[in-house]
């Protein structure tokens, strides 16, 4: 049996689909440090690529870590399901990946 998924069309200019996100129900101080956070890594980031010039050799590097990351999500996908299927109940399982990832840009 095929279901045909309805897509909710908000019309232009509207902000109800970015009121309707979780961050919203957020106590004020948790979603001050979330956004917070955000704008920071922005900031970092622009000041980053103004500082120092992107080489090919970076954009290798970088392209590189995005192969491995997608192969590892793949590969990690069934394992990460049946952990959580598993350790439901039990404890709060995680997801490994940003671990890895972080790990593979703090190397290079």
């Amino acid at each position: 049996m095929r279901t045909e998924r309805t897509r909710r069309a908000w019309p232009a200019g509207s902000l109800d689909g970015v009121r309707s996100w979780a961050v919203w129900s957020l106590n004020r101080p948790a979603r001050c440090f979330l956004l917070g956070t955000e704008l920071l890594a922005a900031i970092v980031l622009v000041w980053a690529l103004l500082a120092e010039p992107v080489t090919g050799h970076a954009l290798i590097g970088l392209g590189v870590l995005v192969g491995l990351s997608g192969l590892y999500s793949a590969a990690s996908a069934r394992v990460e399901r049946l952990g959580r299927l598993l350790h439901h109940d039990k404890v709060l399982w995680a997801n490994q990946k940003s671990v890895w990832v972080t790990a593979a840009l703090l190397v290079t």
